[in-house]
């Protein structure tokens, strides 16, 4: 899982708000430039990527 920090409101979030979501949904939302990345934990995902 990965924490992200939404910076743009949008459909699901407001600004400002921290989730934890999938790295795949985490990439999709920082291309988008709706949120930053605190941290990431390959672990949870059971797959390790550099």
């Amino acid at each position: 899982m990965t924490t992200v920090e939404i910076t743009k409101d949008n459909a699901r979030w407001t600004a400002g708000t921290v989730v934890r979501v999938k790295s795949v949904i985490a990439k999709a939302l920082v291309s988008a430039n709706v949120a930053k990345v605190i941290s990431v934990e390959y672990a949870d995902e059971g797959l390790w990527v550099k």
